[in-house]
């Protein structure tokens, strides 16, 4: 801050300075014979008038504004002074001084006033730049907007020098407004600061503004360089105005002015952003034909719109154009095609080009990683998203908590859960602490693997973190403890929900109502429900579907479909597809063909679409009453609605087939299996090897022959059942 003291501290260094000076100021007058009351004219007051300014300079320039004034009023002793140019000359010096006071500014402007005297253009300019010295560019801007309105001129670099300092500061209200007064004087600002100023409106997503003052300018005869108007081009590109980035650019061109490989690259990227492949592509064209060589970035930004739009293909060719050019490809470029690669499932392609990438030293980022191992896990490539993993972690790449998340889920995935405990073991003496996502991953690995003993002791250990285990810790061992009916593990969970305060969710009761389900108390189902009821907390379709399931799978179908009818009239979201599958599954087994029936028109009734599941259920219904034609009408149904029969209804349909020695068409029904792509599986093998060893060979030998070679060749992967039939 300015020091206000300052002239005091002059003072103190210079403590002899002032008795001399009044000495020598009286011995000035008595040598030129001058009175101290009468103003003195003439030639010899010249050297008086000067020893005066020397010392109004002296103090000013010290920091000593007071005396510098005292001095000043010593000239009223010689006729016309002092004038405004006197006080210019103190404030000049004063404002270059080490430590100015605002104050004593204040006090010396005043005295202008008093004075008499107008601020005249000098005064205007000096506590222009004196403000812009101090830092003060809003003060500086003020005195310029005064000077405005006074009808006074700044000088050029005044105002110049106010405009840089206001850009810095990033006042574009400011800054806008010292360029409109330069151009109403006929200045035209210099071409750094007004590429700045256009900058500085494009980000502030003020497009129209800069692109008005870049035509006012024109107007005024401003000569535009490349980045005065590629960053206009650029702001209309990313702003969805592609017209008037287009316009501009040809005007420019037909004007004479330059583009570059810049001006191009920012049209392809708007033309990419609005979908507009064949624009992107033509300004491509042009941009080789002007003489530019495409950049990385213009290649990437098409890239990038057609793996965004799913065209890999094209993309691919963009890259191999790239590499024709001598144009490196960069870890953007390579990072967007992987991740389009592996959401279309092109694994082998992603690979390589990952490959590429570790060949030329091009960083692999995370999302790319995590897109790659996730397209290896949903192939079912588990293990070798784990190589891919381990590989990436054993040359020193950053593999960061989601990464490490995906590894353990693919560990636990392929079975490998002690490789999963040691490894988060290993994270935690290495300094990388493990996440609430990290032990989920492995509690649910080992949960669902049977490994509930060791799920609880990692439990435990999440026990004791500063965070502890989180509602989805508690939901899975609740889930695991329940289908173990573990009943002191469901205890436990529920006392730590409890010292944690995590109330019980919908999915935390739905666990709790299997468990009873499985310990055949309904009650404590019913009672369940209430409570959900009653602590506003409504039951979802699935909560109800687990007990429908478990009334059903304990023959209870009568009980089954009275809970059905009570539910479905006080809950409008029930019943779904599932909830009828479940009735409609076990009323076919119990063969209550009118309950099937009804169910199947409350299904169309109720606006649903029958499934795989539902036709299987019907399938199976019949071909346990023998209506194998009427079973295959239907499977011929499902596959004329799209909806194509899992292995699990084709096998009904062997079975019940082979039952009946109907072999030819076991053959035509695997002609169809292989044209479906849907492959036997170890029960296809079992129902046909069942069937031989009773004698169903002998009656029709080529026929089961012929079968028996049709279902080794379509699943050569059956060693195990390569019985001879002959």
């Amino acid at each position: 801050m300015l020091c206000k003291s300052h002239a005091l501290g002059i003072q103190k260094k210079l403590p002899a300075f002032r008795p001399v000076s009044r000495f020598l100021r009286s011995s000035a007058l008595e040598a030129l014979n001058l009175p101290e009351e009468s103003p003195a004219e003439g030639p010899q007051n010249a050297s008086f008038l000067r020893f005066l300014q020397l010392e109004v300079q002296f103090y000013a320039s010290n920091g000593c504004p007071a005396d510098a004034l005292k001095a000043l009023n010593y000239m009223r002793k010689i006729r016309g002074k002092p004038t405004i140019l006197d006080y210019n000359h103190l404030l000049y010096h004063y404002l270059k001084a080490r430590n100015v006071s605002l104050d004593h500014v204040s006090v010396v402007l005043s005295e202008i006033r008093q004075s008499g005297f107008s601020w005249n253009a000098s005064t205007y300019n000096i506590l222009t730049n004196g403000f812009v010295k101090l830092g003060l560019y809003n003060d500086a801007f003020r005195v310029v907007c005064d000077m405005y309105e006074n009808g006074l001129l700044p000088s050029f670099t005044c105002l110049m020098v106010v405009l840089r300092k206001l850009l810095v500061v990033d006042d574009l209200v400011a800054s806008v407004t010292v360029v409109e007064m330069m151009l109403k004087w006929g200045y035209i600002p210099t071409p750094p600061s007004v590429n700045l100023l256009i900058l500085r409106l494009i980000r502030c997503a003020c497009i129209r503004e800069a692109f008005s003052l870049f035509c006012i300018l024109l107007e005024k005869g401003f000569y535009p360089n490349l980045y005065s108007y590629n960053p206009i081009i650029d702001g209309f590109c990313k702003s969805g105005m592609n017209a008037n980035a287009l316009a501009l650019f040809a005007c420019l061109r037909k004007k004479g002015y330059t583009s570059n490989v810049y001006s191009y690259t920012a049209l392809i990227h708007g033309f990419c952003r609005e979908g507009l492949w064949e624009d992107a592509n033509w300004v491509l064209n042009h941009m080789v034909l002007d003489g530019h060589q495409p950049n990385v970035v213009s290649y990437t930004a098409l890239i990038k719109f057609l793996c965004e739009h799913g065209k890999l293909e094209k993309a691919f060719t963009i890259l191999g154009k790239m590499e024709q050019q001598k144009c490196e490809p960069d870890s953007i470029t390579y990072n967007v095609i992987i991740r389009e690669s592996c959401r279309q499932g092109r694994i082998v392609d992603a690979c390589e080009l990952l490959r590429v990438m570790d060949a030329k030293r091009c960083p692999i980022d995370a999302f790319t990683l995590s897109a790659l191992v996730g397209a290896l896990v949903d192939a079912g490539q588990a293990d070798s998203a784990i190589k891919l993993l381990r590989s990436v972690s054993a040359m020193g790449s950053v593999v960061d908590v989601v990464l490490w998340n995906i590894y353990f889920d693919c560990l636990c995935h392929e079975g490998l859960l002690e490789e999963a405990l040691s490894q988060a073991s290993k994270m935690k003496e290495n300094g990388f602490l493990p996440t609430a996502c990290t032990y989920n991953t492995i509690i649910n690995g080992l949960c669902k693997g049977g490994y509930l003993q060791e799920a609880c002791e990692l439990f435990s250990l999440f026990e004791h973190m500063g965070s502890g285990p989180d509602m989805v810790s508690c939901n899975t061992m609740l889930s695991a403890s329940c289908k173990q009916k573990d009943s002191s593990l469901i205890r436990r969970v529920l006392h730590v929900m409890e010292v944690k305060g995590y109330k019980l969710d919908a999915i935390s009761y739905t666990c709790l109502i299997q468990y009873f389900c499985l310990e055949d108390k309904y009650s404590e189902c019913f009672k369940l429900l209430k409570s959900m009821a009653s602590g506003g907390l409504a039951p979802g379709i699935v909560t109800y579907n687990v007990l429908l399931h478990s009334l059903c799978e304990k023959g209870l179908v009568r009980n089954a479909y009275k809970f059905f009818m009570d539910i479905k009239r006080f809950d409008s979201m029930f019943p779904d597809i599932v909830s009828y599958n479940i009735l409609i599954h076990a009323a076919a087994k119990e063969k209550k063909n009118l309950l099937v029936a009804k169910l199947l028109n409350d299904i169309y009734d109720s606006g649903l679409v029958p499934d795989a599941v539902t036709y299987g259920s019907l399938i199976y219904s019949l071909c346990k009453e023998g209506s194998i034609s009427a079973a295959m009408k239907l499977c011929c149904q499902m596959k004329e609605k799209e909806i194509y029969p899992s292995i699990v209804i084709y096998n009904i349909l062997l079975d019940a087939l082979l039952r009946r020695r109907k072999f030819w068409q076991v053959f035509l029904l695997l002609v169809e299996m292989s044209i479906q792509g849907c492959e036997p599986d170890e029960i296809s093998f079992m129902i046909l090897k069942r069937i031989m060893t009773q004698g169903g060979q002998r009656g029709h030998p080529d026929a089961m022959r012929a079968t028996w070679v049709l279902m080794r060749k379509i699943c050569s992967c059956h060693d195990q059942f390569a019985v001879s039939p002959g």
